[in-house]
């Protein structure tokens, strides 16, 4: 059913010089793709490690920063809404090079200097897999831009209860700018292993043409998508985004 919905509703102050706190309805601090804006992704789509925990729900965050590193500490309703089990999320992040990336995938704006973040999250739902059963997962991220250029490279471990396996995401991306801020290519390889469907591979390629920044662009994006027992997928879409 279509509609008008409130994505996020929250309210943030500090607690001190370096710790805020925020109260509402917010996304999970967990993975760098699920946390971007959906304006200032490099791709169409997230990547696969950024949809894990990469959902919105009423709850309370404290978060802080000192020097290079970045912290958040949530507890939120999760998947069974405002049942008893709780989502709880663990995040930090720690510049190793430079300032650190900044809130946009790829290379735009990056200048050029090496800038480089590692991060490390974890995340437990009592209800994350379903009505009674508890799923976990834990995220490593490292992102680099250099000049021209950007690097990132991700995985999930995600665990269900009663499960045999742990289900397992790795996504890499690369970025090139051929003209400064102007024009992009990137390439993402997306691969999922141990689902109940078996193993899932997708391989992405992306053109960006920046008019505007982030604000305003155009994109067009091919994707290969190979599952086990299954044909191969291939889609072309093109886009135009638009944000003010």
């Amino acid at each position: 059913v279509g509609g008008l919905s409130i994505r996020d509703a929250y309210v943030t102050f500090p607690c001190g010089d370096a710790i805020s706190t925020t109260f509402g309805q917010f996304k999970s601090p967990y993975s760098r793709s699920g946390l971007l804006s959906g304006n200032r992704l490099l791709f169409q789509n997230r990547t696969t490690t950024g949809a894990i925990a990469a959902t919105r729900s009423e709850g309370i965050m404290l978060n802080g920063s000192f020097d290079a590193l970045n912290w958040a500490v949530a507890a939120q309703d999760g998947a069974d809404g405002a049942a008893d089990e709780y989502q709880t999320t663990i995040r930090a992040t720690f510049d190793i090079m430079g300032d650190g990336v900044g809130d946009v995938e790829g290379a735009y704006g990056a200048g050029d200097g090496m800038n480089a973040t590692i991060a490390l999250a974890l995340y437990d739902d009592g209800n994350g897999g379903g009505p009674g059963v508890g799923a976990d997962s834990t995220n490593i991220g490292f992102d680099m831009t250099g000049g021209a250029w950007s690097l990132s490279a991700s995985m999930d471990t995600l665990g269900v209860d009663g499960a045999p396996d742990d289900v397992e995401n790795t996504c890499i991306t690369g970025s090139y700018m051929l003209t400064p801020d102007t024009w992009e290519l990137a390439v993402r390889m997306d691969s999922t292993e141990g689902t109940t469907l078996g193993d899932v591979d997708v391989t992405s390629f992306g053109v960006n043409k920046y008019v505007s920044g982030h604000d305003l662009k155009w994109s067009i994006n091919m994707v290969n998508a190979e599952a086990t027992g299954s044909a191969d997928v291939d889609t072309l879409s093109v886009g135009v985004l638009v944000s003010f």
